[in-house]
């Protein structure tokens, strides 16, 4: 009887230890993988971030480049009417 139960620990001790052993493995390759993953959407937020800043920095020289001609319109409506007053 105790030959038995000694037979099945030495048996079934290697058996554990190698399934442990695959475990750790298999949680440090899953560990490896979200550090990645995480790594790639800190970057891909970075990229987006700086991406929006060029597109708000477009639209803001869209904008001046507009308002320069309406001011330029504007001034040279000025321009007309002062004249148009002196005469």
């Amino acid at each position: 009887m105790i030959f038995k139960i000694l037979l099945i620990i030495l048996i079934a001790a290697p058996v554990i230890a190698f399934a442990a052993i695959s475990y750790g493995k298999m949680l440090a390759f899953i560990r490896e993988k979200n550090n990645i993953e995480k790594a790639r959407l800190a970057r891909a937020r970075v990229e987006s971030g700086k991406e929006a800043k060029s597109r708000t920095e477009n639209r803001k020289a869209e904008k001046r480049t507009k308002n320069k001609g309406k001011k330029d319109k504007k001034d040279k409506k000025e321009k007309k009417d002062k004249k148009e007053k002196r005469r």
